[in-house]
């Protein structure tokens, strides 16, 4: 008896039927059963039914939990590469990059980097995966080293490679670097795809070079929406509101659909300028605003001096079955704190605890600052010894409450406590009485 490898076959089989039919069995060598050793095709086309897999599930589970799902994929890809490896044809072809880019897209970095440095042929395919595992990953100066590698091996970027790393150069705010790119999409050829012309007009709006990411997008040939959507965001980026609600009429007079991210864009812009009643107008034309977009009200609201609205708002995306995030609770506890409305401001309380958010830095200034407008600075004293973190701005939000109720020789106790944990005075200004 030994451990053979084989996959159980049919005439009608394909790549997906494989894939739930792979499997390790113990048969004896002279066992009458059907063993086919499989081709390097075969664990291609299996592999790339895995990939779809992994595409579709992350495309439907966005904002929910995926490792258990991602862990099976990587852990299906892990079983191809062993046999794969032991019949040594792995390393050859587009097994290798089949194998290589599903440990990128499952976030599977040592696995990754293993197969990438043994593949006979990195061609750009192979190199776009190691970029794109080591930008997911936050590992950008591993982006641009490997972006200087691929062209001193003499492979030759496409579209994808220079996405990546225009969106590296985004996430640093490094115009230098993404400028030098440019340079590089304009001698490739590259810069009238939309791949590129979103990539570059996200990195220059990002780094809040608005002349450079203006100039790119009025010369954009496929804008899409994503095009449109960072060209609005750096507008407001750069606190230019008005700007970017032109470019989102242009968009909509184009005949170009806004997505969520475009509506929360153009929300923050309205809200910004204080006009929200047309913030109101536009959130309700929104099919299934997130919490991003329900967030965007609330506070909009709470800092323009509608505490009232801004609680209703916060009713209502209750109701629709939202969850609250940190975000939320700030912004409503604020409104509460305002309005001194305590018995809102416990119902509020009791959402952060069911949320697990009440031990939140955030959160818990939040509820010592509305328990102390609320003239329960008790409670205000519960909530920030129950915190694990207490930083200067705990300190600063319960002394700001004492004061405010005129425990004055509780603030100087509080003062010298604070300083004894370490916080020396010219990090926190003392209340004035």
């Amino acid at each position: 008896m030994r451990l053979r490898f084989f996959f159980k076959t049919s005439p009608t089989s394909n790549s997906h039927s494989c894939l739930h039919q792979l499997t390790f069995s113990t048969i004896p060598y002279d066992s009458n059963h059907l063993i086919q050793t499989p081709k390097p095709h075969t664990y291609t086309h299996i592999l790339l039914s895995c990939l779809r897999k992994c595409k579709q599930f992350k495309a439907h589970h966005t904002f929910e939990e995926t490792p258990q799902k991602l862990l099976q994929f990587s852990t299906t890809s892990r079983i191809i590469h062993a046999q794969s490896l032991k019949l040594g044809f792995w390393s050859k072809g587009s097994l290798g990059n089949a194998i290589l880019d599903i440990y990128a897209k499952c976030g599977n970095l040592d696995f990754a980097e293993k197969v990438f440095n043994r593949l006979e042929n990195r061609d750009v395919l192979a190199w776009n995966s190691i970029l794109s595992i080591y930008s997911k990953l936050g590992f950008l100066d591993m982006v641009f080293k490997s972006y200087g590698s691929l062209w001193s091996h003499g492979v030759w970027p496409n579209e994808f490679t220079f996405a990546i790393v225009l969106s590296a150069c985004a996430r640093l705010e490094s115009v230098k670097r993404g400028r030098q790119v440019h340079c590089n999409v304009v001698k490739m050829g590259f810069e009238s795809g939309s791949f590129c012309e979103g990539a570059l007009i996200d990195m220059y709006a990002k780094c809040n070079s608005m002349g450079d990411c203006r100039r790119v997008f009025d010369e954009g040939v496929e804008l899409d929406t994503v095009s449109w959507t960072s060209m609005i965001a750096g507008y407001v980026k750069a606190a230019l509101p008005e700007e970017a609600l032109k470019v989102f009429d242009e968009m909509k007079k184009v005949g170009q659909e806004p997505d969520l991210i475009a509506f929360v864009t153009v929300l923050n812009a309205y809200v910004g300028l204080g006009r929200l009643d047309e913030a109101s107008d536009l959130f309700s034309q929104m099919p299934n605003p997130n919490v991003v977009a329900w967030n965007v009200m609330i506070s909009g609201h709470a800092q323009r001096g509608y505490e009232a609205q801004a609680i209703e708002i916060f009713h209502n995306m209750r109701k629709s079955g939202i969850k609250s995030t940190r975000s939320t609770l700030g912004s409503v506890l604020s409104a509460v704190a305002s309005l001194t409305a305590l018995d809102i401001g416990l119902l509020v309380h009791a959402e952060a605890v069911k949320l697990g958010l009440d031990s939140n830095v955030y959160v818990g200034s939040s509820l010592i600052s509305m328990y102390a407008k609320c003239e329960k600075i008790e409670a205000a004293k519960k909530v920030f010894d129950a915190l694990d973190e207490q930083n200067v701005v705990l300190w600063n939000s319960l002394l700001g409450g004492y004061a405010q109720n005129g425990y004055y020789y509780e603030v100087m106790e509080l003062f010298s406590n604070m300083k004894s944990c370490g916080f020396h005075p010219d990090e926190l200004p003392i209340p004035v009485f």
